[in-house]
């Protein structure tokens, strides 16, 4: 957790609950002691996630659930209508070189069978659009775009921009 900033990871589980049409919300965190934090009220948004019933964190490694094919637990559903990433920085500046396998090919195609028809599957980068990475989607998805999202960045001043992916499944 960068101090004196919300986790992206935080501010789009916040977004995705603003949304009135979700029916439930699964926060993979890895980290025992962040989800603790949550519920203990330790970050900016843990109130707005834990005090929302839509709202729920499943501890685990996103990367090994993935490429299991299990899914996210028992308390997940067996596919979802959306998987939203922000754990790397970019599909090349890796946390773990572990999860290199999950931005490529054979990767992507296990999560998409976590995904239902119509399913969404969002990347948060803070690199530039890939082209490379783009066609590692294009190999998986029928529908696949980049953002450029541009931000006013507190640090500097200045406005900082972040890229988010977007593979789409058709609806059957």
């Amino acid at each position: 957790v960068r101090s004196g900033a919300v986790p992206g990871s935080l501010r789009t589980a916040q977004a995705v609950l603003a949304d009135e049409r979700v029916r439930s919300l699964h926060v993979v965190e890895a980290l025992p002691q962040v989800i603790e934090w949550h519920r203990r009220g330790l970050l900016p948004v843990s109130e707005a996630l834990t005090s929302d019933p839509r709202c729920h964190f499943v501890e685990g490694d996103f990367f090994a659930m993935v490429a299991s094919g299990d899914g996210f637990g028992a308390e997940v559903p067996r596919t979802c209508h959306a998987i939203l990433v922000d754990i790397d920085h970019s599909p090349s500046w890796l946390l773990h070189p572990a999860h290199a396998p999950f931005y490529e090919v054979s990767g992507l195609a296990r999560l998409v069978s976590l995904l239902g028809p119509g399913g969404v599957f969002g990347l948060w980068s803070d690199e530039p659009p890939a082209d490379g990475f783009l066609a590692v989607m294009d190999e998986v998805f029928p529908l696949v775009a980049a953002h450029v999202v541009p931000f006013p960045n507190p640090y500097d001043g200045g406005e900082s921009t972040n890229s988010v992916y977007v593979g789409a499944l058709a609806e059957r």
